[in-house]
């Protein structure tokens, strides 16, 4: 099943009369090359290289969560201080939740107006995706020195990048814009649909840039001693949830912009310390070679590790009254330079 925004119809795919121009086009499929090169500049020092492309994984999930298979409906104010017309009675919490429009498409009802749906018409929300998806891709590239250094050390600094074209983004396609609240929803207006519509649109940019160091000493047997340390910046123009889903902050479309910011995942320092230390007991060891007391101490390891990281970044959000946008938050602009009170670990 798609909603087509276009005229304001669900249809179901494969019922009889279905046109083929509200089925989804995906194209034909990408070339993903990938290439990686070895240098060895001598005996103790070699040189890496490599560039790829991938896919996008995305495999249209958000979209099964939808109308007829799933019925959500919104009920919106004129704005945040007025509650909604039902029957023409505000819907308050004494009045109660109204009843659900249940589905009502089959094989002898191949699309049905969005707007007619919901109590009262036009509150059904549903997910849909563009008719025309251009799948995105990533580039991924890389350049290490790996060097053999006097002491048993090993020391390697790797440049990462990062960069990705048309990452899925879920956005609101029925957001108003600033001072028009409810009344200026474009699908409101053009077919009396006032719920959100969430489309996974293939719209988001972003990139990653990383110094990567890492320097490793083996000692006596198995034991070793390691410190990574990552220098890196991430940024994009869409949101980041940890369950992979990603949705915009603004939903308005002339005002995408304003949702490019460092990525919500971001840490620009990230210090890893480990080390492993085999215990000198037990057969081919210095101590307790033999014996019970070897049988049960040997084969033993202390493994150890420190993990230090900066901490992710945040938005201030408030109240959207003032705004009188929907499908879109309001947040706050850095004026001034920022200023951490306090010291570490204070409350």
């Amino acid at each position: 099943d798609i909603f087509n925004p276009a005229d304001g119809n669900i249809y179901i795919e494969g019922a009889s009369g279905v046109p083929n121009s509200v089925k989804v086009n995906v194209g034909k499929g990408m070339i993903v090359p990938r290439l990686g090169l070895a240098y060895r500049l001598d005996h103790k020092t070699v040189i890496r290289a490599g560039f790829g492309l991938s896919t996008n994984p995305d495999n249209y999930r958000s979209v099964t969560p939808s109308y007829p298979s799933l019925v959500s409906q919104t009920l919106n104010g004129a704005s945040s201080y007025v509650s909604p017309i039902v029957n023409g009675v505000a819907d308050t919490l004494s009045v109660g939740i109204p009843t659900l429009t249940p589905p009502t498409l089959g094989k002898s009802t191949n699309s049905i107006a969005l707007g007619t749906l919901g109590t009262p018409e036009g509150t059904l929300a549903v997910v849909t995706l563009p008719l025309n998806y251009r799948r995105g891709y990533y580039e991924t590239y890389n350049a290490a020195v790996e060097r053999e250094l006097p002491g048993a050390v090993t020391l390697q600094a790797t440049y990462v990048g990062d960069l990705i074209i048309r990452e899925v983004a879920g956005m609101n396609i029925n957001a108003s814009a600033p001072g028009t609240n409810v009344a200026g929803e474009p699908l409101n207006v053009a077919f009396g649909i006032s719920a959100g519509i969430t489309s996974e649109r293939p719209i988001g940019t972003g990139h990653y840039n990383g110094l990567q160091v890492q320097a490793k000493r083996r000692f006596a047997g198995d034991s070793s001693l390691g410190v990574n340390y990552t220098y890196s910046r991430s940024i994009n123009d869409y949101g980041d949830g940890s369950d992979g889903y990603s949705s915009s902050l603004v939903n308005y479309l002339p005002d995408y912009r304003f949702n490019r910011a460092v990525a919500g995942f971001d840490r620009t320092h990230n210090l890893q310390v480990f080390g492993n230390y085999d215990l000198p007991f037990g057969r081919g060891q210095a101590f307790l070679t033999n014996g019970p007391a070897g049988f049960i101490l040997g084969g033993w390891s202390l493994t150890g590790s420190i993990s230090r990281e900066s901490g992710t970044p945040f938005t201030i959000t408030g109240s959207a009254s003032s705004l009188s946008a929907q499908g879109s938050p309001q947040f706050g602009d850095k004026v001034t330079p920022l200023q951490i009170l306090g010291g570490h670990g204070s409350t």
